[in-house]
């Protein structure tokens, strides 16, 4: 995997946090973390991210949340959410909102790296 791929991991949980990141840049991605999903909206415009990869449920906006915001500016990068409450009417919205996967914690880690894959192109 080129290093010139980005992930964006957005989660307020620190050790997910770090997992996430350990996990794409043992398989050669180029990783930033974010605290929050306004963190990430304030910091985006300088950044190269390739792919989202956010939590849903966290403090301030949530991962749809910041999913339609990125729509509203015009921002395409492709999202992953992950959450420990995927329902189908979670899962529904997320795609209306262009979000690529819900995967429901836990989660086997070879999935999120194949939806980063395809998602990353």
């Amino acid at each position: 995997m080129s290093e010139r791929v980005i992930v964006a991991v957005i989660d307020d949980d620190e050790d997910i946090r770090q997992a996430l990141a350990a996990m794409f840049t043992s398989n050669g991605y180029g990783v930033e973390c974010f605290v929050s999903a306004e963190e990430f909206l304030g910091r985006i415009q300088t950044r190269a991210i390739s792919v989202i990869v956010s939590d849903l449920q966290m403090a301030g906006l949530s991962g749809l949340e910041l999913s339609r915001e990125l729509r509203a500016r015009g921002v395409d990068t492709p999202m992953l959410l992950i959450t420990a409450f995927a329902s189908d009417a979670v899962r529904l919205r997320a795609k209306r909102l262009g979000v690529r996967v819900v995967l429901e914690k836990p989660f086997d880690p070879a999935t999120l790296l194949r939806g980063v894959a395809a998602a990353a192109g």
